[in-house]
Parts: C-alpha cells; structure tokens; sequence
C-alpha cells in the first residue's frame, strides 16, 4: 500500500478446487485457462454432519462462509457466488442486462435467464459421476466459459506468454 506505483497482482485459474476455490476471488483480475475449474467445495452445510445442535452448526457455517464472502467482495464478486459454490440447496440463476450479470436466487423463468444451481433435492441431485466431474448443478463449479459470462474471468489463457500478453 505504501508503493508508488502498485503492482498489478493477477490469478491464473487451471485448478481451484475444494478451499482454493475462494482464493483467486481476492483479486479483480482473474483469468482462467481452456480446462480450469474452480470450485469443488460443495456441500459444505453437510461438513458438521448430523450430530449436535443445528443452530450451532448454522453459525459455524455461517462464520467460515462469512470469510468467503469477504474475499469475493474485497475483489469485486457477488457474494452469492460464494453461497452457490458452497451450499447445495442454494438456487442461484442469472440474466445478462448491459453486459453484467443480474443474479437471481430463484429458478430461472424466462429464455434469457440460466441456471447456475439447483437446490439439490433428491429429484434432481447430481450424480455420483457429475460430482467427480465437477459437473454438477447442486454446487456451483465455475469453468472457464461461465467465468467469463460472470466477469469472474478476465478472459481464457492457456501459456504464460498468452497471460502475459493480456
């Protein structure tokens, strides 16, 4: 902070899965090669299992998420974006209006909205192979495409020449 001329610091996305998925989301400037993913930390309401009390899991939940979330807002992301990647009966849909991304934490209504995630029910459940593949819909793993649909991603870069150039 006390430099003149600040360097710029940017994340280059190939893997970014399980508690990496929230790290690239501190810095503005993100770029994702062809095969990246980030996420892959699903589930996470699960993580205290079914013993104890459900309120004092919620907080402890809530306290992790809430450091999450101020990653993505110190680097200029949505917070719901943290609550999809997380949290499996979370929806989270978006439209596209002036170029940006508009979230909307229902299923989406209309032709010009998509589906981020779905809120996991037996009835739609990923499966175990859409899991593996970080493929699924229950929790939100972005690749390189939907990054870039979001203003995640900067832009898709598979050399170190090409991010440099960019």
């Amino acid at each position: 902070h006390e430099w003149t001329k600040q360097p710029q610091i940017v994340f280059w996305v190939k893997k970014a899965m399980g508690g990496a998925a929230f790290l690239p989301l501190n810095c503005k400037t993100i770029y994702f090669s062809s095969d990246a993913k980030m996420g892959g930390i699903g589930h996470l309401n699960k993580i205290f299992g079914s013993t104890g009390d459900k309120v004092v899991q919620e907080k402890q939940f809530s306290l992790r998420l809430g450091h999450a979330e101020g990653m993505a807002i110190q680097g200029g992301y949505d917070p719901k974006l943290i609550k999809a990647m997380a949290r499996d009966e979370y929806v989270l849909s978006y439209k596209v209006e002036g170029g940006k991304p508009v979230y909307l934490e229902r299923m989406p209504e209309s032709p010009d909205e998509f589906l981020l995630t779905d809120d996991g029910e037996a009835s739609n459940e990923d499966g175990e192979i859409q899991l593996a593949r970080g493929e699924g819909n229950d929790c939100l793993t972005l690749n390189a495409d939907v990054a870039y649909k979001l203003g995640v991603s900067k832009g898709t870069v598979d050399t170190l020449d090409d991010l440099l150039f960019q």
